[in-house]
C-alpha cells in the first residue's frame, strides 16, 4: 500500500473537481488507498462528487487508452474500501439509483463487506434484489456474515443464480456456502458435477462443504470413480 502525505491528499481530494472525468477516477481510486485515519471526510468527499458526475458517452472511432478507468467504479470501491460509517447508505443509494451505477455501487458494497465482515439489512436486501439481474451481487453475498434472517433468502437466490452461467459464479458459490447447512444437498452437486461447472467452482464448493463440516463424504462418493475403471483412476490425481 502507497504512503500518502497530507500535501497527496489534498492534491488528490482537489482533483474530485476536476472536468475530466479520467482525472476524477485516478484521484477517487487513490483516495480510496489513502483514507486511514480521515474516513469519513473522504466518504463525504466522494460521494458529493458521485453526485454530480457526468460522463459523456463514449466515441466508438476512438480507442480507448490502455490506463482508461471507470470514474463510477472508482468512486464507488474507493467508498467501499474506506468504509466509513456513511459509505454502506451512500453505495445503497447509487445501487438503488441504477443504470450505470448498478455494477459499480454493487463492487462497492462487496469491498465494504470485505473490511466490516458484515453488512446491515437494507444493503443486504438491496444485494438480494439485484442478484436477479447481477452476479456481482454476489460479492457482497459472500463476503459479509450471512444472520439467520437472511439464510434461507441468500440460498433461494444463490440455486437460482446457479443456471446462469457467467465468469461471477464461483461468488454464487461461495455465497450458497455461507446460507448454512441447507446448502449441502447443491453443494455436493457442484462438487460432483464436472461437466456444468470447472475446476475453480467444483473447488469452491469443496471448500464450503468443509467450511459447514457436513455433506463431505456425499461429494467424496459422488466424484470417486468406481474401483474397476481403469480409465478414470488416473483422474482422481488430476486437477
Amino acid at each position: 500500500t502507497p504512503n500518502y502525505d497530507a500535501a497527496s491528499i489534498d492534491a488528490l481530494t482537489q482533483r474530485l473537481s476536476d472536468d475530466d472525468a479520467q482525472v476524477v477516477g485516478w484521484a477517487a481510486y487513490g483516495l480510496g488507498y489513502a483514507c486511514k485515519g480521515r474516513e469519513d471526510a473522504t466518504v463525504k468527499a466522494l460521494a458529493a462528487r458521485a453526485a454530480g458526475l457526468v460522463v459523456g458517452p463514449k466515441k466508438e472511432s476512438v480507442a480507448e487508452p490502455r490506463d482508461a478507468i471507470d470514474p463510477r467504479l472508482a468512486l464507488a470501491r474507493a467508498m467501499g474500501r474506506c468504509a466509513s460509517a456513511q459509505s454502506e447508505d451512500v453505495l445503497v443509494g447509487l445501487a438503488q439509483r441504477g443504470g450505470e451505477w448498478t455494477v459499480p455501487a454493487l463492487t462497492g458494497l462487496g469491498d465494504l463487506a470485505v473490511r466490516r465482515k458484515s453488512l446491515g439489512p437494507i444493503a443486504m436486501t438491496t444485494l438480494l434484489d439485484a442478484s436477479k439481474q447481477s452476479e456481482i451481487a454476489f460479492y457482497g453475498l459472500s463476503r459479509a456474515e450471512v444472520t439467520e434472517a437472511f439464510k434461507s433468502r441468500v440460498a433461494d437466490a444463490a440455486r437460482e443464480a446457479l443456471n446462469r452461467p457467467s465468469d461471477a459464479r464461483v461468488l454464487v458459490i461461495r455465497a450458497l456456502g455461507r446460507s448454512g447447512k441447507d446448502a449441502v444437498p447443491d453443494l455436493v452437486k457442484v462438487v460432483g458435477d464436472g461437466k456444468t461447472y470447472n475446476v475453480g467452482e467444483r473447488a469452491e464448493a469443496a471448500r464450503a462443504l468443509g467450511t459447514i463440516g457436513d455433506g463431505v463424504s456425499d461429494a467424496l462418493l459422488a466424484i470417486t470413480p468406481d474401483a474397476k475403471d481403469a480409465v478414470a483412476i488416473p483422474r482422481v490425481v488430476g486437477s
